[in-house]
């Protein structure tokens, strides 16, 4: 049987993520998306008033934000007992999906599954930079994401590789990735599953 799952996140880009991350991870059938909810930035009021009503109606909830508090980077751990904490304490239905800096670091961390996944969706073919960029706070993620867009394909893509985000993600290992706060994520999210099934 499918353990439900729902996702509220911050943005719509963690949700672009997440979908193809979750489904790989958990493999056909494992998982049944019941509710997304996106609450427009990690607010705390809104965060409160979706998560009971999520949880009664699934087996486990992802709760995801980049790494930051009040607008000042932390690390995805803190970031991740914060979440925990606010929402009422070690609740087993509930797995935070941080990303540190940002979940535009979680979408090209990985070069290879990258430039791959950006050539498959886009038709065309992505020209790999020679120097990979290893953003360390969320504004340098939005900068390096937007220039090597723009630099490997020749020009902007309308949601900057979100689009892509299926095939990207298909490519990626995500229990080994190159980004701490992903593998930390993708191993917590494989345990829970297997807990709950």
């Amino acid at each position: 049987m499918a353990v439900s799952l729902g996702i509220i996140a911050e943005d719509i880009r963690l949700v672009d993520f997440l979908r193809p991350a979750i489904g790989k991870l958990a493999g056909p059938g494992a998982v049944e998306l019941l509710r997304i909810e996106k609450i427009r930035g990690c607010r705390g009021r809104r965060l409160r008033d979706v998560y009971p009503a999520i949880r009664s109606e699934c087996a486990l909830v992802v709760v995801a934000a980049d790494a930051k508090i009040e607008g000042k980077p932390v690390t995805h751990r803190r970031k991740a007992r914060a979440l925990e904490t606010f929402l009422g304490g070690r609740d087993p239905g509930l797995l935070p999906a941080v990303a540190a800096p940002s979940v535009e670091a979680w979408l090209l961390c990985d070069p290879t599954s990258f430039a791959a996944g950006i050539s498959e969706g886009t038709g065309g073919r992505f020209r790999k930079l020679a120097e990979w960029p290893n953003p360390r706070s969320e504004r340098s993620a939005k900068e390096a994401l937007g220039r090597l867009i723009h630099e490997g394909c020749g020009g902007h893509l309308p949601r900057s590789g979100f689009e892509y985000a299926p095939e990207i993600v298909a490519r990626m290992d995500l229990l080994h990735a190159p980004n701490r706060s992903l593998a930390d994520w993708a191993r917590a999210f494989v345990e829970r599953i297997a807990r709950i099934a």
